[in-house]
């Protein structure tokens, strides 16, 4: 939102992930986090049924924020059924995307709506227990010739976590080699050693029980 001279109001809601047609969530909505550590000051609106948050962009921080305010709740199935007619078909449908829209006042009174969607998000407690999360890594750089050592911290490795080393071209994923880690114990917050390799890449863990899709990897650069 770049050249703004006056404030607009970003709206972000919970949608949906497993249609194409992207629309608020049945089961979950989004919801307000307050505390000493949020710096980002919000607000909730119900609009046509679905509760909003709602976070102003002001030029004086180039209309720029910090989502530090936004959580995910889980709404009781019960009730759900008892207000929409839902049926146990959305008691499966965990995955859900945080979608962020703006309204942009036009000339003669019209407004130009913009609107993006995250990657999906999967709120099932099971899925996430399951996942392999990197937390701390001690390079985030190496020599072009390679041979150096990387050490992962995180939860969730088990001995048959592997690390992916791929590498974009052009807006194009290619991937290059998996390497086995070294030194796991199943289930624990280990290390993981693997060795950098010698040319530009970014890295994503991943466990071989779960699908190998993008949504079941933890990627950093």
């Amino acid at each position: 939102m770049e050249n703004r001279t006056s404030a607009l109001a970003l709206q972000i809601f919970i949608g949906t992930a497993d249609e194409r047609l992207l629309k608020p969530h049945a089961f979950y909505q989004v919801h307000r986090i307050t505390g000493k550590t949020v710096t980002t000051p919000s607000m909730e609106r119900m609009i046509n049924g679905t509760k909003v948050l709602e976070i102003p962009l002001e030029p004086k921080s180039h209309m720029r924020v910090v989502i530090d305010c936004v959580g995910i709740l889980k709404l009781r199935n019960a009730d759900i059924e008892l207000r929409n007619g839902e049926t146990d078909i959305g008691r499966k449908n965990t995955r859900v995307r945080l979608v962020f829209r703006v309204h942009i006042p036009q000339s003669g009174g019209h407004l130009m709506s913009l609107q993006v969607a995250s990657h999906p998000i999967e709120c099932s407690q099971r899925s996430a227990q399951e996942l392999p999360a990197v937390e701390r890594q001690d390079l985030d750089q190496c020599s072009v010739l390679g041979g150096q050592q990387m050490v992962l911290t995180g939860q969730n490795f088990t001995s048959d976590s592997k690390v992916i080393f791929s590498e974009k071209t052009q807006g194009e994923e290619k991937k290059r080699n998996i390497i086995a880690a070294d030194n796991l114990k199943p289930f624990q917050s280990t290390l993981i050693y693997t060795p950098a390799t010698g040319y530009e890449t970014y890295m994503c863990l991943l466990s071989p029980d779960l699908k190998m899709t993008g949504d079941a990897m933890t990627c950093f650069f």
